[in-house]
């Protein structure tokens, strides 16, 4: 592994851009901004329902504009994009892709919905999420390179322009697509793609698109970076202060106040998770050993990844996305498939359980008439 810098100054203006970017899309829209959440929703389960339209159009907006902002910022600066010194196979890749999709799904989060916003939030799940994947990464970035796991190249891996370029013409159809799937909320799907272009700044600028700094960071060697902890640190006090703001003075998003939406059902509400559903469970620590053991292999969560994968970086954009993608869809699909399973057992519990009641019940034909 080759070192880098200790780079506090730039990764913290880095985390209060992306903090910026999540509480600007909060005030407006209501939403959090969790990116694996919204990458996932680009794809469907391999079982189960497909995602509502309503749901893909802002998603489509928040991607499009996280991928074409990081192919601008790179045509201006490519140094802020690398996979570093290390030399892995497309295998090796592919593999760390599969666990962190698996793992954000099955755990309902990643560095930026239970990181910042969940964090932002104190919510325990998040906290618990948090340690889980952050502890793994460590480990297994750790124990990776202590066993010189990571073969290094001559050169830094390059991108393939042609691919970039391929990239940027699908992030167009893709905001072209979000703004069909309803045109009525265009002002929605221009802060949305907004919203994901200041995000992506926040990402480049910090040091999280470069492979390296992230596994220097994550492995506890004598070239240990602790950079991107003021990341995660300008992001989430951002986070917290203009979350607090928000729910004290703001009833509902900005954007219900303009009038964006059709009809009372269609408006606007802040889609904060309740303290109910604060719970912890399996999923959670099974989803965040995965996703950090993917983490800590690759150095790339899905954020990061998209970037990367759009600059044009074929290891990342031919084996770690699609790899990715199929973990969220497999994990997606599996769950919908278990929640299925235990709904159907537990209704077919409650009807043996009523059965006897059902059968001693006397018929009202018993009785005689009056």
């Amino acid at each position: 592994m080759t070192s880098s810098t200790f780079t506090p100054s730039i990764s913290l203006l880095g985390g209060i851009i992306i903090g910026l970017s999540v509480t600007l899309w909060l005030i407006t829209t209501g939403r959090l901004t969790g990116l694996s959440g919204i990458l996932s929703g680009l794809v469907p389960p391999v079982a189960g329902k497909l995602p509502p339209a309503e749901n893909t159009r802002f998603k489509l907006a928040h991607a499009s504009g996280m991928v074409q902002a990081g192919i601008v910022l790179y045509l201006v600066d490519s140094s802020l994009f690398s996979l570093g010194s290390t030399d892995h196979p497309y295998y090796w890749y592919a593999i760390g892709g599969l666990l962190v999709g698996l793992g954000t799904r099955i755990g309902n989060g990643c560095t930026s919905g239970h990181g910042i916003c969940g964090m932002a939030l104190l919510r325990k799940r998040s906290l618990a999420g948090v340690l889980t994947f952050l502890t793994t990464g460590i480990a297994t970035s750790t124990a990776l390179q202590a066993n010189h796991s990571f073969p290094t190249r001559s050169s830094p891996e390059q991108p393939e322009s042609n691919a970039m370029w391929a990239v940027l013409a699908i992030s167009i159809a893709m905001l072209g697509a979000s703004i069909l799937l309803d045109q009525s909320r265009w002002r929605d799907t221009l802060v949305s793609w907004f919203c994901g272009a200041v995000f992506s700044v926040g990402l480049a600028v910090s040091g999280m698109t470069k492979r390296d700094k992230v596994l220097n960071f994550l492995g506890i060697t004598k070239s240990w970076d602790g950079s991107l902890a003021f990341v995660l640190g300008g992001a989430l006090v951002v986070s917290f202060v203009s979350f607090h703001l928000i729910r004290k003075f703001y009833k509902n998003p900005v954007l219900d106040k303009m009038g964006s939406c059709q009809n009372q059902d269609d408006c606007y509400t802040f889609s904060l998770p309740s303290s109910e559903s604060d719970n912890l469970d399996f999923k959670l620590i099974i989803g965040g050993w995965l996703f950090g053991a993917g983490w800590g292999m690759t150095g790339l969560c899905p954020g990061p990844a998209l970037l990367v994968g759009s600059a044009g970086f074929p290891k990342v954009l031919a084996a770690f996305l699609p790899a990715m993608f199929l973990g969220f869809s497999l994990a997606i699909g599996g769950l919908q498939w278990w929640q299925n399973r235990t709904l159907q057992q537990q209704e077919a519990a409650a009807a043996n359980a009523a059965a006897p009641f059902i059968a001693n019940e006397p018929n009202a034909q018993t009785f005689p008439e009056a």
